[in-house]
Formats: structure tokens, C-alpha cells, sequence
């Protein structure tokens, strides 16, 4: 794997971070391979812990398939690096945009194998898109590789 020395984002804030993510486009993965309408939601446990809940539509098997993991700090909780822990799974989650709204995201992991780009939206405005996708091109991920998701209305 090679490394991407993209720095995550400061002034992080997971209490805001929280709620449903719609996923935009990614670069292909095994794990969401056949998945449509996919969607993230992140939530605060009763016991202060944080916890993702992934969920995507398998056209195959017609129903709607989920993965659950524990989110957790890696060391600086304003630093936009965290851990994803989904027994017996466990990978970085680096956040390298965040606008200040907290409407849409750039994530990837330690290499430049994983990316994705993440709306509070499901169809986000065209430009905004061509913005993010800019982004990720002059950080030297493969944008044509990326995989487009639709979200039904």
C-alpha cells in the first residue's frame, strides 16, 4: 500500500460530525461491491462511546445489508484521524476535507486504496461535486476510477 501523506483535518468536532452521511462516489472496495443507495450514520452510545452503523441496498439479494463498528480516537480528538474497529476488522478513517458547515466530506484511509466522498444530502449540487472530485485529483487519488452512487429520492 502505498502512503498518502494528506494531513486529516484540525478543529475536528465528532458530536457535529454525527448523523447520516449519503455516500457520494468512491473508489471500488470489495466490502460495498453490488451496493446501491448507500449511507452512513454515525451516533453517540448511551455510554459515551461512538459507533457507525454503514448500510447499502443489495439488488441481489433485495434487501438492504448493514455493517456496524466502534469509533474511537486515535490520539488528538480535534484531528480528524480516527479508528474503526468491526470485529475482526479494524482500519484508519482520515477525514482530509470537511466543510465548515459539516455538509460534505473527503475521506480515505492511510494509503490512497479507500475514498470516498460523503454528503448530509443524497444528490448534491453539481458543482459542489466537481469541487470534491477536484479535490481528491490534485491529492493524486485515480478519479476515474470512482464509482458514482444514485440515491432514490
Amino acid at each position: 500500500m502505498k502512503k498518502n501523506n494528506i494531513e486529516p483535518v484540525s478543529d475536528f468536532n465528532l458530536n457535529q460530525y454525527l448523523g447520516t452521511w449519503y455516500e457520494i462516489a468512491r473508489l471500488p472496495n470489495k466490502f460495498e461491491e453490488g451496493l446501491e443507495e448507500l449511507y452512513a450514520e454515525y451516533f453517540l452510545e448511551a455510554d459515551g462511546s461512538y459507533r457507525l452503523a454503514n448500510s447499502g441496498f443489495s439488488p441481489k439479494e433485495n434487501k438492504r445489508l448493514y455493517s456496524f463498528a466502534r469509533i474511537y480516537f486515535t490520539d488528538d480528538p480535534t484531528k480528524g484521524l480516527l479508528k474503526v474497529k468491526s470485529w475482526p476488522f479494524k482500519s484508519f478513517y482520515k477525514i482530509i476535507y470537511l466543510d465548515q458547515d459539516y455538509n460534505y466530506v473527503i475521506v480515505t484511509s492511510l494509503g490512497y486504496n479507500y475514498l470516498w466522498i460523503l454528503s448530509r444530502i443524497p444528490k448534491p449540487d453539481k458543482k459542489v461535486l466537481e469541487h470534491l472530485v477536484g479535490l481528491c485529483k490534485a491529492w493524486k487519488f485515480d478519479v476515474d476510477k470512482l464509482i458514482y452512487i444514485t440515491h432514490s429520492e
